[in-house]
């Protein structure tokens, strides 16, 4: 079907070069659903639970599994009675744990909204906790114990440490949150985050791209109670359980339901990606909000002592315009340096390169510079794909 075949691509990212790749993907993909939940093993499968098709009532709770070195979809078909699984729905969240004692692997499945048959919308939200045990191919209902959130979707979900996972925000009946919980995967219970009184905390929301990595959390846009769009970005330390708000690269870094990741480099710097998501317009259905293609990565600075400056020092645009301007800056930077040498020295109009390499670089620039720079043509015509 049409809906299938949309997740037959599989697009990949390569962070290390910034260049994206598409591959065809077989197997038994699912269909094409917005607010469906990923997570991945830590390894090379990435798992698909649920999601919303677009149109009326139609929700999913579907499990299939990715195996990213053979790009093959397969479709799990759950050996335990349909009344243990999930409900249908959508804005989930969803972890891989892997308990160390019994060595029992499977998906932790927390919240979201979906139908509702007793209800007069035919639709609500909900707090239910499920595990899939991918060894057995069963379902079960968790009964969880302690403070945890009320029935709500749209929050962040993401596996935290050995054996927790970390929900943040989301949106319930009565109101947008913007509370903390861990779920403790082994004892299977809740624990609430008290907020400290007069320390910044980023205010409620849904929606909002999410990333975690070694004791970092990132927060960035969502929708508030209004459903106004957010146009911020925050950092969460989770040693000191301590929020500091980040600086925006522009507005097209300001989205809804976008995807970020948060990882460490070789050099032990911080990355945030963000990519994709929407620029939410009120009042306007779901399927015309505008989609946003922009993929933009934050670089974090790295103090001697080895604790992590909690602001990005710079942002960059990956989208295609994005990484010309940027290669074609660090080019600019890279011929003021070298001015002075013999290569520099144009026969006849010096004045006028020399303008054109103080100046805010543009890409109409390009052509009289490389005029007068052939034995570089193939090097920055190639990075800038000039031809």
């Amino acid at each position: 079907s049409i809906k299938e075949s949309l997740a037959s691509k599989v697009y990949i990212f390569q962070i290390n070069n910034s260049k994206w790749y598409i591959e065809s993907a077989r197997g038994n993909p699912p269909c094409a659903t917005r607010g469906s939940a990923f997570t991945t093993n830590g390894d090379k499968m990435i798992f698909n639970f649920g999601g919303y098709c677009g149109h009326g009532l139609c929700f999913y709770n579907d499990l299939h599994q990715l195996d990213s070195d053979t790009i093959i979809w397969s479709m799990e078909n759950p050996k335990s009675s349909d009344s243990l699984a999930p409900m249908k729905k959508q804005d989930c969240g969803m972890v891989y744990y892997q308990n160390p004692t019994t060595g029992v692997a499977g998906l932790c499945v927390v919240g979201g909204a979906g139908i509702d048959s007793s209800s007069k919308k035919g639709w609500k939200y909900t707090n239910e906790v499920h595990f899939f045990d991918l060894n057995e191919g069963t379902w079960s209902k968790c009964g969880v114990k302690g403070n945890g959130p009320p029935p709500c979707s749209g929050f962040s979900f993401h596996a935290f440490k050995e054996d927790k996972a970390i929900l943040f925000g989301g949106r319930s009946e009565k109101a947008i949150l913007n509370d903390i919980y861990f779920l403790n995967l082994e004892e299977w219970s809740w624990h609430k985050i008290a907020k400290p009184l007069g320390s910044p905390w980023p205010n409620g929301r849904e929606s909002h791209a999410f990333g975690y990595c070694d004791q970092f959390l990132t927060v960035v846009g969502g929708l508030n109670n209004d459903d106004v769009m957010m146009e911020d970005a925050w950092i969460l330390n989770t040693d000191s359980m301590e929020w500091k708000e980040m600086a925006l690269p522009s507005e097209n870094s300001s989205r809804v339901n976008a995807t970020a990741i948060l990882h460490q480099t070789k050099s032990k710097d911080l990355q945030l990606i963000l990519y994709g998501g929407s620029k939410y317009v009120r009042g306007t259905d779901q399927n015309q909000q505008p989609m946003l293609s922009h993929t933009f990565i934050a670089i974090f600075d790295t103090v001697i002592d080895g604790h992590k400056k909690i602001v990005p020092s710079v942002w960059y645009d990956l989208s295609p315009m994005g990484l010309q301007v940027k290669r074609l800056n660090d080019t600019v930077n890279q011929l003021k340096a070298q001015m002075n040498s013999d290569i520099m020295e144009p026969h006849g109009g010096s004045e006028r390169y020399r303008d054109l390499l103080m100046k805010s670089p543009e890409l109409d620039d390009v052509f009289p510079l490389m005029t007068k720079l052939s034995s570089s043509w193939h090097d920055i015509g190639g990075r800038l794909r000039v031809p």
